[in-house]
């Protein structure tokens, strides 16, 4: 594991986002771990972090990009982060019909 992986952990652990347990997914398949981003979205110093660790990733890939496009609910707020940070528009969509 990497220095920023182990500081993503970190983040999930010390925000009580990462849960452990029997969990069956939306898959159909079991887990032992969880990660529940909401939890991490209560911190807003730790969202400000990890849309960092995630640019830096995205702009290793010199890929270019004007629009950020997050999922509702859980992407919301990570979602706009990145986009503020990376000074581009910043879209959300809804599931529709399940």
């Amino acid at each position: 594991m990497n220095d920023d992986e182990k500081e993503i952990l970190g983040i999930f652990t010390r925000t009580r986002a990462l849960l452990e347990g029997h969990f069956v997914l939306r898959s159909g398949l079991h887990s032992g771990h969880y990660f529940q981003c909401a939890q991490v979205c209560q911190h807003m110093d730790a969202v400000e972090r990890l849309a960092e660790l995630l640019l830096v990733k995205i702009q290793a890939t010199r890929l270019k990009f004007s629009t950020v496009l997050a999922p509702a609910m859980g992407g919301l707020v990570i979602g706009q982060e990145v986009a503020r940070q990376a000074r581009a528009r910043y879209l959300f969509a809804e599931k529709e019909n399940d």
